[in-house]
């Protein structure tokens, strides 16, 4: 009997994997928020080459001023946000996919205040629809989520109360269905997490969250048949939690699962949720939780201790899950239950950012700016190592057969010829 529960849990799991794999690829031609479709850093782009010089790229062009915000796309528009490293005056950028042209720029005065040195003014990526374009900011003075059009007219702008973190902002907001969702996860008095409509900037629900710990993770929605989707979040005060999207009501919570300060997203894996911590450039743990609901308890299936990433968030290939470190240790593990498949060190590298999946080949940038390629195949293989020229605390776009890569004041673009 047990061995037979076990085949058909497996059976679930790998149906479940198999499925959020398809749509998360199907749907992320537009890549509308941090690291993709769901943040699952899942894409095609068979015209991407594994590395490349200066003259292969299709353009490169000079952002405004610096910043860590990851590059977001709908159809020809590419959304980004630079920053002011003394002022924190904010420049929201919006770039034509096709050749590197500015479309527009609208400027924000801001007021500096005290962040971790590696942090940036321009933080949180955007988020965006066939409509609008959504930002955040957070500060200790004024913190606020705001709606542009895709031709940078202001449509809203919700006031978010003041936000408190000694390492200053970084979640991002994520658009699902007619709402926009942003966690508050500060060490201030008053943590949060708000759903806005989207076309009017009106609060839907704002459910209270813990105050301890800031937390700068993205989150993510897990659905299951028959079940009402889940926004995913996951902070070290609340560990992994899931809410009702419709009305913000508090499913589950597994509060002692992530004991250190969070800074990666959570990401799906089939009937699982993946959610990562650690300090000091160093990962302490990965949980594998498989979600409950209003009638059934979550429950942890397995824990990662052993070379977790901190910063950088897990990447799920079909049945495969890949864990790339902040030091640059990669490891290839089964996503089902964590075994370790095969493992591997990228020498003398550093990552803050995540790794994305395209066409079966695994890319990331390192910190001082050098893009790694290697197989997501059964065994360790280095690809192809690209200089970038300067550092970079983004996550890569790709959309629509294109690579879009941020450094800390360019964007470039390398992919698919232009017709």
């Amino acid at each position: 009997m047990r061995n037979s529960f076990k085949l058909i849990s497996n059976f679930i799991f790998d149906v479940c994997l198999i499925l959020s794999s398809v749509l998360n690829v199907a749907h992320g031609q537009e890549w509308t928020r941090f690291r993709g479709s769901n943040g699952s850093g899942l894409a095609e782009g068979k015209d991407i080459p594994v590395k490349w010089t200066e003259k292969d790229l299709i353009w490169k062009v000079t952002l405004p001023d610096k910043g860590h915000s990851s590059p977001i796309l709908w159809g020809n528009r590419i959304f980004l946000s630079c920053a002011d490293s003394q002022t924190a005056k904010r420049t929201l950028v919006c770039i034509n996919a096709g050749d590197g042209a500015t479309l527009w720029q609208k400027e924000y005065e801001g007021k500096s205040f005290k962040k971790n040195r590696d942090n940036n003014y321009a933080a949180a990526s955007a988020a965006t629809d066939a409509e609008r374009v959504y930002y955040c900011w957070m500060a200790p003075d004024e913190s606020y989520l705001l709606a542009l059009d895709h031709d940078g007219k202001e449509i809203w702008k919700k006031a978010l109360g003041s936000f408190q973190s000694a390492h200053g902002g970084g979640a991002s907001p994520i658009v699902f269905e007619d709402m926009v969702i942003l966690p508050v996860d500060q060490e201030g008095p008053e943590s949060f997490i708000i759903a806005v409509d989207r076309a009017t900037g009106q609060t839907r629900w704002k459910t209270p969250r813990k105050s301890t710990s800031a937390a700068a993770s993205t989150p993510c929605i897990y659905q299951s048949a028959g079940k009402p989707a889940q926004v995913i979040l996951s902070s070290r005060t609340a560990g992994v939690t899931g809410l009702d999207t419709k009305t913000g009501q508090l499913l589950w919570e597994l509060s002692k699962v992530l004991p250190l300060r969070v800074v990666a997203s959570p990401v799906v894996a089939g009937d699982l949720v993946l959610a990562n911590c650690g300090t000091g450039g160093k990962g302490l743990v990965m949980v594998a939780i498989r979600p409950g609901d209003k009638d059934t308890p979550a429950s942890m299936v397995y824990q990662v201790k052993t070379n977790a990433p901190y910063v950088p968030v897990p990447l799920v290939v079909g049945k495969k899950l890949f864990l790339w470190t902040d030091v640059g240790t990669v490891s290839c593990l089964e996503a089902k239950n964590g075994k370790v498949l095969w493992q591997d060190r990228l020498a003398d590298t550093s990552y803050y950012s995540s790794p994305v999946h395209i066409n079966g080949r695994i890319y990331n940038v390192s910190k001082r700016g050098e893009m790694l390629v290697i197989s997501a195949g059964d065994k360790f293989e280095l690809l192809g190592r690209t200089p970038l020229g300067e550092d970079s605390f983004a996550t890569s776009a790709v959309a629509h057969g294109r690579l879009y890569i941020r450094t800390l004041t360019h964007l470039m673009c390398v992919g698919a010829k232009p017709k």
